[in-house]
């Protein structure tokens, strides 16, 4: 990519993957961008509870983890989305303001945009770790894959 100045869309639902392939993400919702960031910002900061429920989804390879339900309420239909913000109708931070007007994208960070109006509202520890319980093993097996793609990629 580098050497040949090349940029690619990569869409995915999967952060796992996308945290090793991408500099920078973007995350939407029912066609909507909710969060733009470096892939190190996003991680480390998610701002939209999507993006954080995204980050809690990723599956942990550990005995006797149980996925739950990470998100609740109604999925709202792509061809008649809610008035306001989208993610109203699942998100645990909704106020009678989300309802009614949509969010624009705010600087949060440098290269940090986010589109929630309760991001000022919502304290850090309300926000669940998604980095409790990551696998390491996996991580470092993502890590060798991408660094022998990187190689195979440099020697055509």
């Amino acid at each position: 990519q580098d050497r040949l100045g090349l940029s690619y869309l990569f869409v995915a639902h999967d952060l796992s993957v996308v945290k090793h392939v991408s500099d920078r993400v973007a995350v939407m919702y029912l066609g909507q961008l909710v969060e733009i960031a470096t892939t190190e910002a996003l991680f480390e900061t998610p701002r939209h509870p999507y993006t954080q429920a995204l980050l809690r989804a990723i599956p942990q390879p550990v005995i006797g983890h149980r996925h739950k339900n990470l998100l609740e309420g109604d999925v709202p239909s792509p061809l008649d989305p809610p008035a306001g913000c989208h993610f109203q109708t699942r998100c645990p931070f909704v106020a009678d303001a989300c309802k009614q007007s949509r969010p624009l994208f705010e600087k949060v960070g440098e290269g940090h945009h986010v589109a929630c109006l309760r991001q000022h509202d919502i304290r850090v520890e309300q926000m669940i770790d998604h980095r409790a319980g990551r696998n390491e093993i996996l991580e470092k097996l993502m890590l060798a894959f991408v660094e022998k793609t990187n190689q195979a990629a440099g020697s055509i």
